[in-house]
């Protein structure tokens, strides 16, 4: 299954936001009833990010798993190499979600 692909943009329109695809204006979500609300603005603006932070993660597993980033998975402190571990599970994780 896959998404639509391209940068998506939020376009206010009366008491709705709606995400377009720059590319095509197609419509893939709209938020009924904005009414000016902070929350509902900043949702939009954070689905209208999914495919940018989905490319994102997809490049930090394919450098991790390319050795491009090397990750020591049993690590005893708390540096980057943690850190790394972390991001990569994490990343892999929703990316999997992301792409059911």
């Amino acid at each position: 299954m896959g998404y639509t692909k391209g940068e998506w943009n939020i376009f206010k329109q009366d008491d709705d936001i709606h995400i377009e695809n720059e590319c095509s204006s197609e419509a893939i979500a709209t938020l009924v009833g904005w009414n000016g609300d902070k929350v509902g603005e900043a949702n939009a603006k954070l689905i209208a990010c999914a495919p940018e932070m989905l490319k994102a993660m997809n490049e930090f597993i394919e450098a991790v798993e390319s050795q491009d980033i090397i990750i020591q998975e049993n690590t005893d402190n708390d540096g980057i190499e943690a850190i790394g571990s972390y991001l990569y599970q994490s990343f892999l994780r929703i990316t999997k979600k992301a792409t059911l």
